[in-house]
């Protein structure tokens, strides 16, 4: 399993600086939610334990369906922040159809076998926006701590 790489944090639009950043390439990996999910506890390892639970669930989600979704080989990454006032999860991939993504998910029947996840997202996120870029589209969810403040 690759180890991430923590690079210094870059400027953002969000409220103070980041106590942790980390960038992490998952194309191609063999166990990408796996991956996901450590990167995103290693940088949250002072926070409390429910509330981590929460932001790994919904990692694991949009990595699963940035795979599920996107062509083979095409590039998926992950951008964790810490910040004092909580935590932001981005995953970046190559598809172009951010339509694809409803802001509202509805409710899926009893016989649906997917259609669950994003229903997860919105419940666990404190808010959640999926935008385009250069590439494709960037999925972010951002994690207001229950406390206010992590330090």
């Amino acid at each position: 399993m690759p180890t991430p790489a923590t690079t210094p944090a870059r400027a953002t639009c969000l409220r103070g600086e980041p106590l942790a950043h980390v960038d992490v390439d998952l194309t191609n990996l063999e166990r990408p939610q796996e991956v996901a999910r450590r990167v995103v506890a290693d940088i949250l390892t002072e926070a409390d334990e429910s509330w981590v639970e929460g932001i790994i669930l919904v990692v694991d989600e949009l990595v699963g369906n940035a795979y599920r979704h996107v062509e083979a080989g095409k590039p998926i990454e992950l951008t964790a922040d810490l910040y004092e006032w909580g935590a932001v999860a981005q995953v970046t991939d190559s598809g172009m159809d951010i339509t694809a993504i409803p802001r509202q998910p509805e409710q899926p029947t009893l016989e649906a076998e997917g259609g669950r996840g994003l229903i997860l997202v919105d419940a666990l996120a404190s808010s959640w926006f999926v935008r385009p870029n250069e590439t494709g589209k960037c999925v972010t969810a951002l994690f207001h701590h229950p406390s206010g403040i992590l330090r």
